[in-house]
């Protein structure tokens, strides 16, 4: 083990040498408190012997301030005096001492409160070695945890919708807890938003919330396979999921607070089932104002047996929605005071022309400072959708029909770099042309392939469009299709090595366009959709 002596007589720091160094120990010796101090910054050691009256800083002191360094604990610390009332042990044992020894100095004594010390550096040793190992352990798990929890519990925003943008964000009090969000994409112009909160903290928590999200997404199968209705209506599906849950949430003395919105894109409504959660805030771009909606019901696992009311609201572009738990609103200033609901609507609407991601950084801002703290006792989760007021124009259009049959690729590839060329208002280099067009065969072999299962018969209609704003010209390809549904695997599935029918098409179809969508349309038919928004490539 390794000893520090700080002892100022020369005698008695020789005689700890000689008899610590034969039993094993690498000895470190000092004569005062001051040079003992920055060795122990420097070094670890098992066993500290300490002198009581050093010159300076005493021994007392010293090992108060050993103590107070962190891991302190892990020192055994013997203290040498000449000092025998019962105050003066008192206070050797106060300053936090494991054990004294009374000088003058008696050889046999020594030897035993050397040997009592050596087997308590042991014990000590081992405890925090298995205190390490758990707190390693835990740590571990926590983060598996937190992965899993981000896995389960937050899901994807819509990205490729062109009238919205959505921005998510939430940060746990604990590495683990129970806010969850989630979005259910129905077509092209309809979405489900679905903000949660959870009583309690910690794992338990987080497994509730992951259940409700698996529950709602049973329910909006069921009722989908039950009624053939796509969507299902936003009150059935919280109703079914309250039957479901209910007694069990009940059972475990715990509810849950919950907003279920959807977005109608066409018709530019949001329908919304309340269900105990907080306010969502809406600015209205027309009355250069905002609104705070609520709903009627209470949380889930409350009242058995609740018939759940909806409502709709109508927006218009430039409008903004912000969703989020009550920890926002719940974070607290050093006085006691909360952020408050007043003081986060009138900052979310004096943001209205921020984007999603800028917005939501700026309200956590605004909370840490309010707080002034980097830490809060409740979570911190919340959405923002922000209608987009831009208008679209179709500059120009084109279609091909075509059958399923792999030697019409060439027909399609003639077809893309034809439009492609006369792309109105904005050039697109012969290199760029070239890849769309690649891009554009692979997503007609895959639904050869794929959706008609290589038969050569099934329809293919592929529409084309020069599509224009304000903002951005971009080029879109939609193959439409009868065949059965599919999603390639993600490209950083793919294996460059192989040949580019075994993936590497996909690998340049994700890198050459800008937006990559499968999804079904409002006549039922398959759509692969591919967007090009630049003039050269991202390769």
């Amino acid at each position: 083990m390794k000893v520090l002596v700080v002892e100022d007589d020369i005698t008695t720091r020789s005689l700890f040498k000689m008899i610590l160094r034969p039993r094993g120990h690498d000895v470190t010796a000092c004569e005062d408190a001051e040079s003992a101090w920055e060795i122990c910054q420097q070094e670890d050691f098992q066993i500290i012997i300490l002198d009581w009256m050093l010159t300076g800083l005493d021994g007392l002191g010293l090992c108060r301030r050993i103590r107070a360094m962190p891991n302190g604990e892990r020192f055994v610390i013997l203290i040498c005096t000449a000092r025998d009332a019962q105050d003066d042990i008192r206070q050797v044992i106060d300053a936090g001492a494991d054990d004294y020894l009374a000088k003058p100095i008696e050889i046999s004594l020594l030897k035993i409160r050397l040997a009592l010390a050596e087997r308590n550096a042991v014990l000590k040793n081992a405890k925090l070695s298995a205190e390490r190992a758990l707190a390693e352990a835990r740590a571990h798990e926590l983060e598996i945890g937190s992965r899993i929890q981000k896995n389960l519990l937050f899901g994807s925003p819509p990205q490729d919708m062109r009238d919205i943008e959505v921005a998510t964000y939430s940060h746990p009090s604990q590495a683990i807890d129970g806010d969850f969000y989630d979005f259910f994409r129905h077509n092209d112009r309809c979405f489900d938003l679905v903000i949660g909160d959870v009583m309690g903290k910690g794992v338990p928590a987080a497994l509730l919330g992951a259940a409700t999200k698996n529950y709602l997404i049973r329910a909006v199968g069921r009722l989908i396979s039950e009624s053939g209705i796509s969507p299902p209506k936003t009150n059935d599906i919280l109703d079914r999921v309250q039957t479901d849950m209910a007694d069990r949430l009940m059972e475990l003395d715990s509810f849950v607070t919950l907003c279920y919105a959807r977005f109608d894109l066409q018709e530019r409504t949001i329908n919304l089932v309340d269900c105990g959660h907080t306010k969502t805030i809406h600015y209205c771009a027309s009355k250069e104002t905002f609104e705070t909606l609520r709903g009627e019901n209470v949380p889930l696992g409350v009242l058995a047996g609740q018939v759940h009311k909806d409502f709709t609201v109508h927006y218009e572009p430039g409008d903004l929605f912000f969703f989020y738990s009550d920890g926002l609103t719940e974070a607290c200033n050093p006085e006691g005071d909360f952020f408050g609901e007043e003081r986060l609507a009138k900052l979310v609407s004096s943001l209205h022309n921020t984007n999603g991601k800028s917005l939501i950084e700026t309200v956590v801002n605004a909370i840490k400072a309010f707080s002034q703290s980097e830490s809060f006792n409740d979570d911190l989760t919340c959405a923002v959708v922000r209608i987009l007021d831009i208008v679209d124009e179709c500059v120009k259009k084109d279609t091909l029909k075509v059958s399923s049959d792999l030697k019409n690729l060439s027909m399609i590839r003639f077809f893309i770099r034809d439009f492609c060329e006369k792309f109105p208002g904005v050039s697109i280099d012969a290199d760029s042309v070239a890849l769309i067009e690649l891009a554009a065969n692979e997503a007609a072999s895959n639904i050869t392939r794929h959706a008609y299962k290589g038969r050569k018969d099934g329809p293919i209609t592929v529409d084309a469009r020069a599509i224009a704003n304000r903002l951005e010209s971009r080029l879109e390809i939609r193959f439409i299709h009868e065949g059965l549904p599919f999603v390639p695997p993600p490209p950083e599935d793919i294996q460059l090595h192989e040949p580019r029918d075994g993936g590497m098409g996909l690998y340049i179809l994700s890198e050459v366009m800008d937006e990559v969508s499968y999804f079904s349309d409002d006549d039922g038919n398959q759509c692969v959709r591919l967007v090009h928004k630049r003039d050269t490539p991202k390769l």
